[in-house]
């Protein structure tokens, strides 16, 4: 895969380390996925979030963010077939949405795989000792 650089700069969630892993065409591997996804990219927690949130709010909300997300993902790919260790692998892997992108946007039409999955899943959660059945915010915006 090869990224072309737009003439307003690269896409704004590729950290320095993506950036210089670009320049070396180390960015995705031979199957076109992107090479460490949490070392190469801001996720859009930490990209958005900078504006209204403090360091601290978004180290929180990220890790909360992953805790349930990882759960709901386990559910998601369960329900898709996956056996149990299959989809703890892949849960461990998406926490924030397919490919760790941590999106945080919903459209009228739907919700992006790549959001993160409190916007889009659902299921049993446990956090804290509590465990609460999660509804998702956009339950009807998605076919997860």
């Amino acid at each position: 895969m090869t990224v072309i650089e737009s003439p307003l700069g690269y896409i704004d969630n590729i950290s320095t380390d993506g950036h210089a892993q670009m320049k070396t065409g180390q960015l995705f591997d031979m199957a076109d996925r992107l090479n460490n996804p949490g070392k190469n990219l801001i996720n859009g927690i930490e990209l958005r979030g900078k504006k209204f949130l403090s360091v601290d709010q978004r180290r929180t909300l990220c890790w909360f963010c992953r805790a349930v997300g990882k759960q709901l993902m386990f559910h998601h790919f369960q329900s898709k077939g996956d056996s149990p260790a299959e989809a703890s692998d892949k849960a461990g892997e998406n926490t924030l949405g397919f490919g760790d992108l941590g999106l945080t946007i919903a459209l009228a039409h739907g919700v992006p795989d790549n959001t993160i999955p409190l916007f889009r899943c659902g299921g049993n959660v446990s956090l804290n000792g509590q465990t609460v059945n999660w509804v998702p915010l956009f339950p009807n915006a998605t076919g997860s």
